[in-house]
């Protein structure tokens, strides 16, 4: 029987919740191989022992799986949290590694994945209430304290800069979002301070020289983004 290779994401879950009513999991997927159907290992991985569920959001047939697997875990090493597991701050991966399936293997076929008609309506339901938050609810606030930013991520997110920063904040589910501070010039010390509430990175590359990602604040509410924001502004016109 002919390997699968599958892209998967970590659900939310009864137990996570009974400790936060509010939790969200971090943008996490992974990627990994399974002997024959993909739905058989989503049960596996769905199994009631596990405290996380993981769904497989794609997974393609026809395709050798162990090769593409070792090659896409090489490519995105930088991301790597542990093993099979891999950071996705920009939710990108499952579009990217989409994109290099189809460009160097052009035979393997989609087994699971969003050309399904439902999955895809879910998707596209989601992003566009992602995208009405932005232009509703986080670029009137940003205009408020006077900045202009740019829409991003298909409208879920937005980038603008204040002196030595680039900021990005991005929708995520729950009306929550995520707060990322990027600089060339500041490093993580000096960011931490300037944006009271971020935190270094939980993902950094080999070389932390590498990486313009100064510091973050996970899922929170805007309000909490907001008020860190008007801080660093409020130490620069002193």
């Amino acid at each position: 029987m002919q390997d699968t290779l599958y892209i998967a994401e970590p659900l939310f879950s009864a137990r996570l919740l009974d400790f936060d009513a509010e939790a969200d999991f971090p943008s996490i997927k992974k990627i990994g191989i399974t002997t024959g159907e993909p739905t058989r290992r989503e049960k596996e991985l769905l199994g009631t022992k596990s405290p996380v569920k993981i769904a497989i959001r794609k997974a393609w047939g026809n395709i050798n799986a162990r090769e593409v697997e070792s090659m896409l875990h090489d490519l995105l090493n930088n991301c790597r949290l542990d093993g099979e597991y891999f950071w996705d701050g920009n939710e990108t991966i499952i579009d990217s590694v989409s994109a290099f399936i189809d460009r160097y293997y052009p035979d393997a076929k989609l087994l699971v994945g969003e050309e399904d008609t439902e999955v895809k309506a879910a998707e596209k339901a989601q992003t566009d209430a992602r995208a009405v938050r932005v232009m509703e609810e986080l670029v009137p606030e940003l205009e408020k304290i006077g900045l202009d930013c740019r829409i991003t991520n298909k409208g879920r997110a937005v980038i603008f800069d204040i002196h030595d920063y680039k900021l990005k904040i991005s929708t995520r589910q729950n009306d929550k979002y995520t707060f990322y501070v990027y600089s060339s010039r500041v490093d993580s010390a000096q960011a931490l301070t300037d944006f009271p509430g971020t935190e270094i990175p939980s993902f950094r590359r080999k070389d932390p020289d590498e990486s313009k990602k100064k510091a973050m604040m996970g899922v929170r509410d805007l309000g909490d983004i907001l008020e860190s924001i008007k801080s660093y502004i409020s130490k620069l016109n002193k």
